[in-house]
Order: C-alpha cells, then structure tokens, then sequence
C-alpha cells in the first residue's frame, strides 16, 4: 500500500490528547502543508490562526463562557444532543495543547464554492498532523459563536469554518466500517 494511502486509512478524529506541548517547527510543516492545498480558482482562500500557550487557555476560557450563555438563553430551544456535544467539545478543547482557528476569506454565502478550497486544506492539514505523529479533530461547534470568536482573535474580515483541535494523541480509536454502495462505475473496464 502505497504510504498516503496507508495515511488517509490510519488517520482518525482524535478527541483525547496528551498535555505535552507541539514544537513549533511542526505545526509550521502542518501549516505549511495546508497552505499547499488545491483551491478553487486558485484563490486560496484559507487563513489559519494557531493558538497555543496562554493565549490557548484564554481561548478556552472564552469559548466555555460563551458556550454557557448560549445554553442558558437557548435552554428550551436546545436538544440535549446539543448540549452533550457542546460539553464535549469542551472537553477536548481543554485537553489539547493548540487549537487552530479555520477562516475563509471569500465570503461563503455568495460563494459556496470558496468552502471546497477550505476543506481540502483541511484535509491536508489533517492528514500531514497524521503522518507526524499527531491526532487532529475539525469541530464545526464554534460556528454558534462566530462573530464573537472572530472577535476575540481579532479577525473582522474573515469567515469562520471551524476549529481544529491538535495535540500528542491520547487514544486511537478502530475505524468504522466504511458504507457500500457509495461508487456507481459506468463504462470503466476491468
């Protein structure tokens, strides 16, 4: 099997980690690994903010704070699926030693196709932490607070997409079952 092969089959969403730090120098390959993504009309439209350290835990002091006030004003409203996937997600962000905020600078309302170019730099991004030895995990649960997370860190002209949480993995969870019948073949031989 070829080795990216073997890396996009061994990758898993990692929701646990250990608290040891990530040496700048790696997430820069990550990053840079991103950067280097197909996108749409070449725009390249991704914009990461990497967040470790103190700023990290102000972050995740941030975000528990406005998770919290959302419950509460929302608390008919809410499913408690919500508020079980809120709290963990809180939990993982806590766990993890950085947390990567994912921006699109094309705005994806009148532009959907600019969120093709964001995820696979994503998917770069996530799969290059594989290969290094990290676990990774894209959280969409931020998207309740975006403006007020953009805020925070300082954007004012960017969309928010997600937050990735990346760390020295803690577990490593099988894979699940891949679903059949998802490839129709027509007119290919052999």
């Amino acid at each position: 099997m070829s080795e990216i092969l073997k890396i996009i089959k061994e990758r898993r969403s990692i929701r646990r980690y250990k608290p040891d730090p990530i040496p700048k120098d790696i997430l820069e390959k990550v990053i840079e690994a991103a950067c280097w993504a197909p996108s749409y009309m070449d725009w390249q439209n991704w914009y990461y903010v990497v967040v470790g350290g103190e700023k990290k835990k102000k972050l995740f002091s941030y975000l528990e704070d406005s998770f919290k006030k959302i419950i509460e004003c929302l608390e008919e409203d809410i499913s408690e699926g919500v508020k079980k996937r809120t709290s963990f997600f809180l939990d993982v962000a806590n766990d993890a030693p950085n947390i990567i905020a994912v921006f699109s600078d094309v705005d994806l309302t009148t532009t959907p196709e600019a969120l093709f170019s964001v995820a696979a730099s994503v998917e770069n991004l996530l799969l290059t932490a594989h290969s290094l030895g990290l676990g990774a995990c894209w959280v969409s649960s931020a998207l309740y607070i975006a403006e007020d997370l953009s805020e925070f860190l300082g954007i004012a002209d960017k969309e928010l997409v997600g937050l990735i949480t990346i760390g020295y993995p803690n577990e490593y969870p099988e894979p699940s079952p891949r679903k059949s019948g998802r490839v129709r073949w027509e007119g290919v031989d052999g």
